[in-house]
């Protein structure tokens, strides 16, 4: 979010936030559940999203 915040400022804020939910719903979480942080228990990632959002 800081990137989108510094490289490009003006951009539409749903824009911004629909790019960011995405990553963190389905790069993010699987990325930590890779690495062990992350346990999901009948929960799947695109539930996620809309809370990110």
């Amino acid at each position: 979010m800081i990137f989108f915040i510094q490289v490009k400022p003006k951009i539409n804020p749903v824009i911004k936030a629909l790019i960011y939910s995405a990553v963190g719903a389905f790069i993010g979480l699987p990325l930590l559940n890779w690495i062990g942080i992350y346990k999901p228990l009948h929960w799947r990632y695109i539930y996620s999203f809309p809370f990110l959002f």
